[in-house]
């Protein structure tokens, strides 16, 4: 596991397994006690990457660098923390990586890397991805 966050009653961590192979992919779990844990379910987890996990208005969002036979953005948003759904496949986050990600109550925002372009000697440069909730 890589990162917990708790809101409404619920417990959530996500991480990944199969680290070091070829078969990584993210994992989550969710807990109303913090004591029992519950696998969760997720569209495209396989081949993922998954470092953090925040508390937003609309639920929970994690967050990782993960290529195109995963979550091409590397950006999944739940509900309830149970079912875990894609929200970053689009071509246009090719080369994102997110790493962290925040939450107000008027937007969410998910920060990383841009891995779309070359690398100059500082490094990839930043890049930050934003969903406004109103």
């Amino acid at each position: 596991m890589g990162g917990v966050a708790a809101d409404q009653g619920v417990v959530v961590a996500v991480g990944m397994d199969g680290l070091g192979s070829e078969d990584v992919s993210v994992r989550a779990w969710w807990s109303a006690d913090g004591r029992m844990w519950h696998k969760a379910t997720g569209q495209k987890f396989k081949s993922g990457q998954v470092f953090s996990v925040t508390s937003t208005p609309l639920g929970f969002l994690a967050t990782g660098p993960s290529g195109d036979t995963s979550c091409l953005g590397g950006i999944w948003e739940s509900i309830d923390g149970r079912t875990w759904t894609c929200t970053a496949s689009g071509s246009k986050f090719a080369g994102f990586g997110p790493y962290a990600a925040a939450a107000s109550t008027s937007v969410i925002v998910a920060v990383g890397l841009d891995g779309s372009g070359p690398e100059s000697d500082q490094g990839l440069p930043g890049a930050v991805w934003w969903k406004p909730l109103h």
